[in-house]
């Protein structure tokens, strides 16, 4: 990396650590290697990484003793600390304290273009526009402030780049950039640069209490379970479920219309009911899916888009005033869930869009053991945040938006309708909450995770399927990505899917975290070696 110096210390053949190393403590050239060689045996690696933990502890105890006397000396010690609250900057909260060690808010590496392992699931993600242009406008002001406060001083570059966000104070930011010396006492012939560290702050203005309609939890849902004709077994689950959380009660084995049409006949004194709306695709989209179809996080494969067209053509036969759960035939949930839909779904002026908790496909990955019923963690299963089927509104709602962007996403009013959306020209809207995004209708759209919902039921199916079929031998499908990969396995296919927008990785499941996953790789690793 350009201005950085890397140094190394050559130990001597002589030199024995478990022996020499309080004479190599002494020497002010060991301390500052990156490196050490040669390092021979294991021990000698636990002995280095023992002392230089705890060299650089001391130092950092150090200076942290040397900051609290300076801060005390404000006050010539005259008056305590825990008066003054002495803090950084004035008027801001300090960080939080955290409770336990999962609690801890951890800083996070980041270049001009890029955040370094943000989460367990990612390495490295491009910074979205909005962060792009907030670390611009840090930069140019932290360089602004060099340019005052050492006037001989030239920007060369950024060295490093670290960012942290607290709830209760605001982003933080530390910058080490790159300096040269270009004044008087600068060499013609330097090439050394300097480094200079600067702790920003964006604190959060004043919190205030957003006012929000009054809303009880007993208003009626209507649920929308989008359905393709190979999805037949899991909306038979889906409704299987619904009964047993909703209407406490069990259900013969049925199709999925005799099913919705009995259940309908046998709770309609109690005002529940379950209605059938069929709508006819194009025969290329009604063909058999590929099995790599079930490792797409969505039910709609490919086609989202789809969605928008549920919602047009089911939508008039619910009605306008009417709370409306775009939901999937692949989840599970509890009937808490139901009462958050209600408490967060605010007719003109809120729409929920809940970030459900994916289930590992344990059957078929046989990286960990199946609880569907299992608390969340990191074991069983990770939020889906890329996940957009689940998301309720207000059908009026709906509707105002829709004509909002109706030149961009024309409305379906007949199933012939559909073909215009595979044809049109903008491919910025590709379901519910793109449409209310696109829209700018003045309502709030929330995005929260919600544990009680679960996904995870179509790779279930899957599995039961392939074991119906081939007993216990199991095929771990491919993530489809592209539209190329979809041709290399479905060449019969009259027309392919649209192209998954933006990183393709997003939409294809997980099959576990990564502990399982390096722990089901030591163990393969480990059985290979007795093998030999």
């Amino acid at each position: 990396m350009y201005g950085i110096q890397q140094k190394t210390y050559a130990l001597k053949s002589t030199a024995k650590l478990f022996k020499d190393l309080n004479t190599l403590a002494k020497d002010a050239t060991f301390h500052n290697a990156t490196t050490v060689y040669p390092v021979t045996n294991t021990d000698d690696f636990y002995r280095l990484h023992a002392y230089f933990s705890k060299h650089h502890l001391e130092v950092i105890q150090r200076l942290s003793n040397n900051l609290e006397l300076k801060s005390y000396r404000i006050a010539n010690g005259t008056i305590s600390n825990n008066i003054l609250e002495i803090r950084w900057p004035l008027g801001v909260p300090l960080p939080s304290t955290p409770e336990t060690r999962h609690d801890i808010l951890t800083w996070h590496l980041l270049n001009r273009s890029h955040i370094f392992l943000r989460n367990d699931a990612n390495n490295i993600e491009p910074l979205n526009s909005i962060e792009a242009l907030d670390l611009d406008k840090v930069l140019e002001l932290t360089k602004q402030y060099a340019t005052h406060k050492y006037s001989t001083l030239q920007y060369m570059g950024v060295h490093t780049i670290y960012r942290r966000f607290d709830a209760t104070r605001g982003m933080d930011y530390q910058l080490h950039l790159n300096f040269r010396e270009t004044g008087k006492f600068a060499s013609i012939s330097q090439t050394d640069m300097l480094m200079k560290s600067f702790q920003v702050i964006k604190p959060l203005g004043r919190v205030e209490v957003v006012p929000s309609p009054y809303v009880t939890e007993s208003t009626r849902i209507a649920i929308l379970i989008p359905t393709f004709e190979h999805q037949v077994e899991y909306a038979q689950d889906f409704i299987k479920h619904y009964e047993s959380t909703c209407m406490r009660d069990t259900d013969p084995f049925r199709d999925i219309k005799t099913l919705a049409l009995d259940l309908s006949a046998k709770y309609k004194a109690d005002g529940s009911r379950i209605a059938w709306v069929s709508i006819r695709l194009r025969p290329t989209l009604s063909d058999s899916v590929p099995d790599d179809h079930v490792m797409l996080n969505s039910l709609y494969g490919h086609n989202e888009i789809l969605s928008i067209a549920v919602a047009d053509l089911a939508l008039p036969k619910i009605g306008l005033e009417s709370l409306v759960l775009m939901a999937s035939n692949s989840i599970t949930f509890k009937p808490d869930f139901l009462n958050r839909v209600r408490m967060n779904t605010i007719q003109g002026f809120q729409v929920y869009s809940p970030i459900g908790f994916m289930l590992y496909p344990c059957r078929l990955a046989s990286f960990c053991k199946d609880c569907e019923s299992c608390d969340v963690s990191q074991g069983s299963g990770y939020f889906d945040k890329w996940n957009y089927d689940v998301i309720s509104f207000y059908s009026r709602d709906y509707v105002q938006a829709r004509k909002l962007v109706e030149t961009s996403l024309p409305i379906m009013r007949m199933d012939t309708d559909i073909e215009r959306l595979f044809t049109r020209a903008d491919k910025s809207i590709n379901n519910i909450l793109d449409m209310f995004v696109s829209s700018k209708l003045s309502v709030h759209i929330l995005r929260g995770v919600e544990p009680n919902l679960r996904y995870g039921g179509g790779i279930r199916h899957f599995v039961d399927k392939q074991r119906r079929e081939n007993g216990n031998s199991l095929t771990l499908p491919k993530c489809l990505a592209t539209t190329s990969d979809v041709s290399d396995r479905n060449s019969n296919s009259k027309s392919l899917p649209e192209p998954l927008i933006g990183s393709s990785q997003r939409k294809c499941i997980h099959l576990a975290s990564r502990k399982q996953i390096g722990d089901a790789i030591i163990r393969y690793e480990d059985k290979r070696i007795r093998i030999k």
